[in-house]
């Protein structure tokens, strides 16, 4: 302490510096340098501001920052002490592209090693009320923007996305802003009647799905999501019930709420539920002619029973809930045996058409293909050399990724049908076969993909069809970078139910 109190007053004294300060602890110079603080070798417990330059370790930077043209930094120079920091600013017209600033280090190297650059300035695109952008500007050349409706419901109509781009003088790529169409919303969704949590009360847009959810203890029946397409809600609003709860001794519990009725004595135990409050009970589910009902009734609220067909189930809705007091949630359900679509190949294309906008087209054909170590050798059908199957071949002048599309008749609009397959994807070099909707007014749906070898064998492909307007199915067929990779189809049907 003797010592501090002498460099003090010395310091003081000979009247170098009016304001000395004392600053307790061991400080490095890299922070306090660029105040004017250095330590002092045989004081550490001092660190004194001087009166001169202080003279502490550090490597000054040099070289960069600069830039090089329409703009500048401040301060300017190739020089700078540690801790100055230089700031960037750009002319009028162009936009700061990188750091806004850089400071040198007490190592001699900057915060930010690449120097930013000052690049033309962007107008501000097309605007449009109904329209919403992002991000904000300013823009600069080589910038994306992307435009919304403000109106969530709307539906989008033309490129949402500009990019600024120059010739000399930056412009916008888009000179025309998409539309937003809200004549294909749907109204606010159809909503729980109690005891569930509804979608939000507003219109959407097309394509839209809201979801649907149960308060606590409650069981939902229906779907739990729903589908805006063309101005209909695919489904109607699903229903929360009080499922009654499984109890195994009827007779010791009716005091607590248990069901008493004959049908839930001990002889009878199966049927015995919880009733939150009352006994609800359903007799006979509706059915419809030629369809089986399992299990047997009768049914206490919540309980679920299954449809099932003479030939197998083909109903889309194939079970049902006993909502109590005789309600069921679904109404009775037809069996309707019958195939929409079959198409072997023996005979005909089936009204099967090739996509001639597509770089090749699919070919009829028997036993093998001409290339070797790929393609089926037998068709599915008749599973002999005698027997027909669509292929595509991807021997020159095929081209990798080139696709060929073969396009089924028009079929009517389903609610719920199964379109089933076989293929053969055989060969090191098979690329994709893949299944979707083509409609007028809806956007192209893959509904079954694959790719790869899958060896030399007949498969099974399965996806489940719903479209709400005429569709057609298209097998697209994608080939590889070498002639092993034909892929080949058979036995396409369409069945009414899911898969």
């Amino acid at each position: 302490m003797k010592i501090n109190f002498f460099v003090l007053f010395a310091c003081f004294s000979v009247g170098l510096c009016q304001d000395c300060v004392d600053v307790l602890g061991e400080h490095p110079c890299s922070i306090h340098s660029a105040q004017g603080f250095c330590i002092q070798a045989n004081i550490m417990s001092v660190c004194y501001k001087t009166c001169n330059p202080v003279i502490c370790d550090e490597t000054p930077c040099t070289g960069m920052p600069t830039i090089a043209s329409n703009g500048g930094n401040n301060p300017s120079g190739t020089t700078h002490q540690a801790g100055v920091s230089v700031t960037y600013t750009c002319d009028t017209n162009y936009v700061l592209d990188g750091a806004e600033s850089n400071t040198c280090q007490v190592n001699g190297s900057w915060t930010v090693d690449t120097a930013p650059i000052c690049t033309l300035q962007c107008q501000d695109p097309l605007t449009d009320p109904s329209l919403s952008i992002t991000p904000d500007g300013p823009y600069k050349v080589g910038d994306n923007i992307t435009y919304e409706c403000v109106n969530t419901s709307a539906e989008e109509i033309g490129d949402k996305v500009s990019t600024c781009m120059t010739n000399g003088t930056p412009y916008w790529t888009l000179n025309v802003l998409p539309t937003c169409n809200t004549s294909n919303a749907c109204g606010p969704p159809p909503t729980i009647s109690s005891d569930g949590i509804n979608p939000e009360n507003r219109d959407y847009a097309t394509g839209s799905t809201v979801t649907y959810q149960c308060n606590p203890r409650r069981v939902l029946a229906g779907s739990m999501t729903n589908l805006c397409t063309d101005n209909v809600w695919s489904n109607p609003a699903p229903i929360c019930y009080e499922e009654c709860v499984d109890h195994q001794n009827c007779s010791d519990n009716v005091e607590f709420g248990y069901c008493n009725h004959p049908d839930y004595m001990e002889d009878n135990q199966e049927y015995c539920r919880k009733s939150c409050g009352f006994c609800t009970t359903c007799s006979e589910a509706p059915a419809n002619q030629n369809v089986t009902v399992t299990p047997t009734g009768p049914y206490v609220q919540g309980q679920r029973v299954n449809y099932t067909c003479e030939y197998g189930s083909i109903i889309c809705e194939n079970s049902n809930i006993c909502l109590g007091e005789d309600q069921w949630f679904n109404k009775s359900p037809n069996c309707s045996a019958g195939i929409p679509f079959s198409c072997d190949f023996e005979s005909d294309f089936c009204n099967f058409t090739d996509d001639l906008s597509a770089e090749f087209t699919w070919t009829k054909n028997r036993w093998i293909t001409p290339s070797f170590q790929t393609g089926p050798s037998v068709d599915h059908t008749l599973g002999t050399i005698e027997g027909y199957y669509m292929y595509i071949e991807t021997s020159n002048p095929r081209r990798d990724s080139d696709q060929a599309r073969l396009v089924s008749p028009t079929l009517a609009p389903t609610k719920c049908q199964c379109l089933r397959f076989y293929y053969h994807m055989f060969g090191n070099t098979t690329r994709t076969l893949e299944a979707f909707l083509k409609r007028t007014s809806l956007p192209n749906e893959v509904i079954w993909s694959l790719s790869g070898n899958q060896g030399d064998v007949w498969l099974l492909g399965s996806a489940t069809i719903t479209s709400t307007e005429p569709y057609q199915v298209v097998f697209e067929g994608t080939s590889g970078p070498s002639f092993t990779g034909d892929i080949a189809i058979d036995d396409v049907t369409i069945t009414k139910g899911p898969c």
